[in-house]
């Protein structure tokens, strides 16, 4: 038995009756009840790729776009929010207090990774530093 488990590890789970294995897909987080608080948005220090960093299509960020963020193995749409000082995140640029408002929660932390595709392209990459509740 092991108390914690983190990303990369696999684990067998004995399901309780109320629960159906079809309910439950790889991804997912498994908790006691209210331990995690699952969160629809938050704010992130991003990197915007430039193209001499081998990124073919080169992708701007606009002051209110929308862009699929992916947090380890889970890819959620989200509207992004530049800050206002910021109309356009060109690449090259690292911004801060980038606000992100997913399409369904997440069970996120500060300091989680995730990297930011449009229409299939890769545009950057961020870290959480701070999550809204």
């Amino acid at each position: 038995l092991v108390d914690e488990v983190t990303k990369g590890m696999n684990v067998g789970i004995l399901l309780g009756e109320e629960v159906s294995k079809d309910s439950i897909s790889p991804g997912q987080v498994v908790s006691i009840k209210d331990t995690v608080k699952p969160v629809q948005s938050f704010k992130a220090c991003i990197y915007v790729s430039a193209e001499n960093e081998g990124n073919e299509n080169v992708i701007s960020l606009g002051a209110e776009d929308v862009a699929d963020v992916c947090f380890w193995s889970r890819t959620i749409g989200s509207a992004i929010i530049l800050p206002a000082d910021t109309p356009v995140a060109e690449p090259g640029n690292t911004v801060q207090e980038v606000e992100f408002v997913l399409e369904n929660v997440e069970v996120l932390e500060v300091g989680s990774s995730f990297y930011i595709s449009k229409d299939g392209a890769f545009v950057g990459a961020g870290r959480v530093t701070e999550v809204i509740y």
